[in-house]
């Protein structure tokens, strides 16, 4: 799928896959940088979600350290710090970048994890790495 860059108008290519619209809308690791940086979330955030502080854990793959490894050299990242609770849904995201107000997944899993992802991206700021974004930013 051809897409353009929200920081410097390039076309860029991605595969289509399940969860693409949540993916962060740059072409490169520089322009993912300049768009978390520069980016509102203010906007997005719902007083109808609550947020409960979870104990430290570890990354369940390599994966998910990778991420946090391309990250954490530019962002404070914390690793599942909050469960997301909405009414009667939960959701964990697996990173939060707490300067900018921002929660990322890393690869997206089965297509329940997307619905979740869709109801929870209407009150909260999160966005999706998946190993075609990741591959491109060449983090693998």
């Amino acid at each position: 799928m051809i897409l353009r860059c929200k920081v410097c108008d390039k076309e860029y290519y991605i595969p289509y896959s399940t969860g693409i619209h949540f993916l962060f809308p740059v072409c490169s690791e520089k322009c993912l940088i300049e768009f978390i940086k520069n980016y509102d979330s203010t906007p997005l955030w719902s007083k109808e979600i609550r947020m409960k502080r979870m104990e430290d854990s570890a990354f369940r793959s390599f994966f998910e350290a990778r991420i946090y490894k391309a990250l954490s050299k530019h962002f404070k990242v914390l690793f599942e710090p909050y469960l997301l609770i909405h009414e009667d849904k939960m959701y964990l995201p697996d990173f939060y970048l707490p300067e900018k107000r921002i929660f990322i997944e890393t690869k997206g899993g089965s297509m329940s994890r997307y619905m979740k992802m869709s109801h929870f991206s209407k009150f909260v700021p999160l966005f999706l790495i998946n190993k075609d974004f990741a591959e491109m930013m060449k983090w693998i």
